[in-house]
């Protein structure tokens, strides 16, 4: 599947496919290690029947129509997106759910919802693309009542493991793929940002995914092609590297981040 860069998630209504990141993020959603922190984050935010849940950077809300089930009877899942493509396709898959879910698009820099609307408020991978990360960590606490829980599952694009014998090289596109994001490092750096956004009680759990190799194929074709176009990488090495890298099925693994913590 060719894709836009990944980086291309901060503005997806302006790629030529935008629909083809939606089902790019169907497929991350299978990669073994990604129900392992949407496990870790939405049993520490402690959903229960009732209870009301913002789901920020909801893409095609797969996982926020799951969440939505833990809420009935009488409660409520927002999914937020600051895509309209992705909330037409979470309304359009959740039109065949008899759940209590609804999605709407907007910035989550700047929430259009009351102070202390929500029990819960969560996000996955989109820290990584806001620019702002503490005006969205204010938000999300803001927003979220007094006693109730934030969690955070993201990305530290530097732990990319790849198998190549050329180090130099490797470490190379690491480097230039995480620097391609507004926050490559948000991981690593969740614990201090959402201590400082006023969270306490934080539960830091770090936890590997591994890609499938179409994933994989995704991720890098799009960032050599990035990297080629820029005069960083001669045609020539991405090709060589590609072929060791991708080609021969290396797999591919990335640390991330689950961080929950309470709002006082």
């Amino acid at each position: 599947m060719k894709i836009a860069h990944a980086s291309a998630y901060t503005a997806v209504d302006s790629v030529e496919d935008p629909a083809a990141l939606a089902a790019f993020m169907d497929l991350v959603a299978g990669c073994r290690g990604v129900d392992t922190g949407r496990r870790i984050v939405a049993d520490g935010l402690g959903l229960r029947p009732g209870a009301a849940l913002l789901d920020l950077g909801c893409g095609p809300g797969d996982h926020t129509r799951e969440l939505a089930a833990r809420l009935a009877p009488g409660g409520r899942a927002v999914g937020f997106d600051l895509s309209q493509t992705m909330i037409d396709e979470a309304r359009r898959r959740a039109c065949i759910a008899d759940l209590p879910v609804e999605f709407e698009v907007g910035d989550a820099q700047k929430l259009p919802f009351a102070d202390g609307e929500f029990d819960a408020c969560r996000t996955e991978r989109m820290l990584i693309h806001v620019p702002d990360v503490r005006a969205a960590l204010a938000e999300m606490v803001r927003v979220t009542r007094s006693g109730g829980r934030v969690g955070v599952l993201d990305a530290d694009t530097e732990s990319l493991i790849l198998d190549s014998t050329d180090r130099a090289l490797t470490r190379r596109i690491v480097s230039s793929f995480t620097d391609s994001f507004q926050n490559g490092w948000i991981a690593r750096q969740l614990a201090r940002l959402m201590t400082e956004a006023g969270l306490t009680a934080l539960t830091v759990e770090p936890y590997v995914v591994s890609f499938l190799p179409d994933v994989t194929a995704g991720i890098l074709d799009a960032h050599l092609a990035v990297m080629v176009a820029d005069g960083a990488l001669s045609p020539g090495a991405a090709e060589t590297w590609r072929a060791e890298v991708v080609e021969a099925g290396s797999p591919a693994r990335m640390t991330m981040f689950a961080v929950v913590g309470a709002k006082e």
